[in-house]
């Protein structure tokens, strides 16, 4: 159904320059460093704000990084940030709210998905954007990091060289039969339904998969227009809630981040940990699949809402019990 889709996952190797200190979990201060610093290099007014700018709807800027600044017809699905930086997460760490330190010298690394073909052709804008931040600073002293290369990441989580000019497809398998599916959430899931937040006991498959279809349906309209006309939504959000859940781990973990923005600190939290859905149909595995690039729920962009999806030839017997 869903065949071929340009995206691609792309890896950042840094070394770290003066001594560097990041957050637990660094996605939101990686965003926003990267936010500033692509704002520089895509302005070409110079302007202070983006407000009243005439050159808004051909700035690479808004399109990559505050795409709901651009103006869509009546009626049209939201847009959404076409990218979402993961970093390295730890629940144990992030609650305990510690800082990592990194020596000169020492590498640095975290990956970046880009969703659309249109923040795949600006991957040279991006790196330059990345090579200014580290090269500016962050984190707590302003941290300085070079830049040493860029990897592109294949669905088997190869590194390989990214071509001077390139087009990434992701190839979505096709499935015959329904699955039983075992998912890792990697980094925090907030999920929200009328404007309340779903904890370990509200969480149900079919609140999951329905946020999922959605997410997948408003990024892949970008590339394919009505590829998911309104009736077929009907039909797979009706077999998503007849999913049943199997044997889970999952736990909230809060964690707080700097809101620059809002010139605050502000705690957030989500479910991290195991969870088994059983008998999947066939109609709705490609989503999953393709939701371990394309992250689920709130605050995507800056890697909350990853997961992965274990196949049984990884699954040790006892997975779910282990510690998340």
């Amino acid at each position: 159904m869903l065949g071929e889709i340009q995206l691609a996952r792309y890896r950042f190797h840094c070394k770290v320059i003066t001594p560097l200190q990041l957050p637990a979990y660094a996605g939101s201060t990686l965003r926003g460093v990267f936010g500033h610093a692509l704002r520089q290099q895509a302005c070409l007014m110079r302007a202070r704000s983006c407000d009243g700018c005439t050159m808004l709807a051909a700035c690479p800027y808004p399109q990559l990084f505050e795409p709901q600044r651009l103006t869509r017809p009546a009626g049209a699905p939201p847009l959404l940030a076409p990218y979402a930086i993961e970093a390295a997460f730890s629940s144990e760490a992030a609650a305990a709210q510690k800082w990592h330190s990194y020596r000169p010298g020492e590498n640095y690394q975290f990956d970046m998905v880009l969703m659309t073909p249109q923040a795949i052709q600006q991957l040279p804008l991006i790196i330059a954007s990345w090579r200014q931040a580290f090269g500016r600073g962050l984190g707590r002293g302003d941290g300085q990091a070079e830049l040493l290369r860029v990897e592109l990441i294949s669905a088997e989580d190869r590194e390989e060289p990214v071509p001077a000019v390139h087009a990434s497809n992701l190839t979505i398998p096709e499935f015959s039969a329904a699955e039983d599916v075992l998912l890792h959430l990697e980094t925090p899931l907030r999920l929200e339904q009328q404007g309340r937040r779903i904890g370990e006991r509200e969480l149900t498959p079919g609140i999951f998969l329905r946020h999922l279809i959605r997410r997948v349906g408003f990024l892949l309209g970008v590339q394919r227009p009505n590829l998911f006309p309104l009736e077929q939504v009907h039909q797979l959000n009706a077999l998503a809630d007849k999913v049943q859940g199997g044997e889970r781990q999952l736990q909230w973990c809060d964690w707080s981040r700097y809101s620059t923005r809002q010139k605050q600190k502000m705690t957030l939290g989500g479910l991290v940990g195991h969870w088994q859905l059983q008998e999947v149909p066939e109609q709705l595995l490609p989503f999953i699949y393709l939701g371990q690039w394309l992250h689920v729920g709130k605050e995507c962009a800056f890697g909350l809402g990853k997961y992965r999806w274990i196949k049984a030839s990884q699954a040790g017997a006892d997975i779910l019990y282990q510690r998340v």
